[in-house]
């Protein structure tokens, strides 16, 4: 054979060769492929191991347990990680399993808070959150806060808001119809002196007596309890006032993920129902978070800031319906001791205080109308659930 014959054999015998050995190897299946792949991926930090390569990073438990704090919104809505499923989401409480409607949800609401015991507005909490995840509750914990700075002059004209104003309430209201009634009961016992002297200078004496020890026991209490019911039974502005005031506060609340559990609107029905003197009005809340971590002492940013502006709703409330501030001292006295105990210095108080003040009237101008619609159901003696429903059955 010529040359380029034997050149051609070799060629084809190496070939064939090659095709046998590879033929003799064994075949490394995909399966084998993929777990060789995790099997080098378990040791990197932020991915795990489960029936093969993982289709998509998957946060640590561990690390996502301990950022679980740094995850919360400011809303309170808990952020959902990754490790979620759906089946950690069904673990809601037995109230609200069956729950598809929103006049469902506000029964369970009302039968829960109407206990005004704690275990139950804790679960009654948990079923709030729930609802929210599963699309029950749409405006529940959905609001957003302006971001947490000093904001210029030039910024707050900008909102045409003025918070000098603002956050320096005077109750010219109350204050009037209580120099009118004392008024009156001075003419009145100066006249009754000229019928039987020596009867009404002792009743004067005794009244004067009961003063003193409201006054050194109760810090005046039973006269707050007196003004108070005297302005919202001569005054109907004064009422009006009040309800859009604690209106403020729950519709705040709500917008930012925490549920309102009570509220009363006078000094009257917070006597009646809880024996509480000195207090004209008020709302309380349900915050599991919150309460949890002023236990240990550690307190989120975003806790804080739901603290402050719903500390502040009432006042930017009555902002928004009124453009002027009456009520609101104790709030802000109370948000200022607050922060205090957590150390917070004057200028951070106060840069705090404004801020909170300004997000909230923002937030409230958006929605003025249903404002004005919670805080008439709220004056006729709604439940929270009641509100609740109002909240989120209101269109634009």
């Amino acid at each position: 054979p010529s040359c380029d014959d034997h050149c051609m054999r070799r060629r084809w015998g190496s070939a064939c060769c090659g095709l046998v050995l590879l033929c003799s190897l064994p075949a490394a299946s995909p399966s084998a492929h993929q777990a060789n792949i995790a099997r080098r991926l378990t040791g990197i930090p932020g991915f795990r191991q489960s029936g093969g390569l993982p289709r998509r990073p998957v946060p640590n438990p561990r690390l996502a347990k301990l950022s679980h704090r740094g995850r919360q919104l400011a809303g309170g809505c808990r952020a959902v990680s990754p490790t979620d499923t759906p089946a950690s989401l069904d673990k809601i409480p037995r109230e609200a399993s069956n729950v598809t409607t929103l006049r469902e949800a506000v029964g369970v609401f009302d039968r829960l808070l109407a206990t005004e015991k704690n275990k139950d507005a804790q679960r009654a909490a948990e079923t709030a959150t729930a609802f929210a995840s599963r699309g029950v509750l749409e405006r529940y914990g959905k609001a957003r806060l302006l971001p947490r700075r000093e904001y210029t002059d030039y910024e707050e004209r900008m909102f045409r808001v003025n918070l000098d104003d603002m956050l320096h309430p005077d109750d010219k209201m109350k204050r009037d119809v209580q120099q009118r009634l004392v008024s009156a009961v001075g003419i009145a016992y100066v006249a009754a002196l000229f019928v039987d002297f020596e009867r009404w200078f002792q009743i004067g004496l005794l009244t004067l007596f009961l003063a003193f020890v409201d006054q050194v026991a109760a810090s005046g209490g039973l006269g707050v309890l007196i003004g108070d019911t005297a302005a919202n039974a001569f005054n109907a502005n004064y009422k009006k006032r009040v309800s859009m005031h604690e209106a403020g506060h729950l519709l705040t609340a709500y917008l930012l993920g925490v549920l309102p559990q009570r509220y009363t609107l006078s000094s009257l029905e917070t006597f009646r129902r809880y024996r509480a003197l000195n207090v004209q009005a008020g709302t309380q809340m349900i915050d599991p978070e919150f309460e949890k971590s002023r236990v240990t002492g550690k307190v989120s940013s975003e806790a804080i800031e739901r603290y402050a502006a719903i500390s502040l709703g009432g006042i930017a409330a009555e902002y928004v319906a009124f453009d002027h501030t009456e009520g609101g001292d104790t709030d802000m006295l109370q948000l200022e001791a607050f922060l205090r105990v957590l150390g917070s210095k004057k200028k951070d108080i106060e840069m705090t205080k404004r801020w909170a003040a300004l997000s909230v009237v923002c937030l409230l101008r958006e929605h003025r109308a249903l404002l004005t619609e919670v805080a008439n159901t709220m004056e006729r003696g709604g439940s929270v659930g009641e509100c609740i429903e109002v909240i989120e059955s209101w269109r634009p």
